[in-house]
């Protein structure tokens, strides 16, 4: 019952997110924003602000328990609310792609609180620690406040986003790609935006990896084809450059991509 009210909770946590990151979507897509200060807007909401002020405080309780031994973990902790403070004293998103590392870890320990729940066993020392966790299985709302700031970057600044945030986006789409709202069409967003970047990163993928990336451009591929819902927008229509170098690039990862 516990854990079925904390997916809930998830699911109410997301919606509240697309709801709130729309308005200003459609608002400054009137006066051709910038991306930080699209950024900026998302940073604004209160709810968003309110968890990330929640992810700082149980980080700092995390990192105040001395049953956290892994100095990696600690570290990359410590770097974690430097970028929160960041996001929360500035409202930028610049480093917040390495957010990505953070939410992979609470995942890792949500995972591993279920599994020492289900056995039913006296928890050893290391299981108690994840099981007091507050950090463990809180990745959904973070997920998907990463990916409302750093599909901005990708759909303003395009290739001029930068490798770093790029790859912090690729990162979300292949660690959370079956939890994230409609991630295949953040597959097609790559090819579209940054067709150059996603050639040149596109053979380090694993073959694994790159049949499920181009499953999801052909699903929104052909979602495009039947056009927008009666509550949606339509696309912007892209130049014949853009149109020439997005083609390019779905030739290249049908080309690249194995059989199953």
């Amino acid at each position: 019952m516990i854990e079925m009210l904390y997916a809930m909770k998830n699911l109410i946590l997301v919606f509240i997110l697309a709801c709130l990151v729309s308005p200003f979507s459609m608002v400054l897509a009137q006066t051709n924003p910038t991306s930080p200060q699209i950024v900026e807007n998302i940073l604004t909401v209160a709810e968003h602000r309110d968890e990330l002020v929640s992810l700082n405080a149980n980080i700092s309780t995390v990192l105040a328990d001395s049953r956290l031994t892994d100095q990696a973990t600690r570290q990359m902790l410590q770097s974690s609310q430097g970028i929160i403070a960041e996001m929360l004293n500035q409202k930028i998103g610049t480093n917040s792609g390495q957010l990505v590392d953070l939410a992979k870890w609470m995942g890792l320990q949500g995972a591993e609180k279920r599994s020492i729940q289900d056995a039913e066993e006296a928890p050893t020392p290391q299981q108690q620690f994840v099981l007091d966790n507050p950090l463990a299985g809180r990745e959904v709302y973070l997920t998907s406040l990463l990916k409302g700031i750093l599909t901005t970057y990708l759909e303003i600044d395009r290739e001029a986003a930068g490798a770093t945030k790029l790859e912090g986006l690729l990162q979300l789409y292949l660690e959370f790609r079956p939890t994230i709202e409609r991630s295949w069409w953040l597959a097609d967003g790559f090819l579209l935006y940054a067709p150059l970047w996603t050639q040149s990163r596109y053979p380090q993928l694993t073959a694994e990896q790159k049949q499920q990336f181009l499953k999801d451009v052909n699903d929104a591929r052909a979602e495009k084809v039947l056009g927008p819902a009666a509550d949606e927008e339509p696309m912007p229509t892209p130049t014949a450059q853009e149109q020439a170098a997005y083609d390019a690039a779905y030739q290249f990862i049908v080309s690249n991509t194995p059989q199953p």
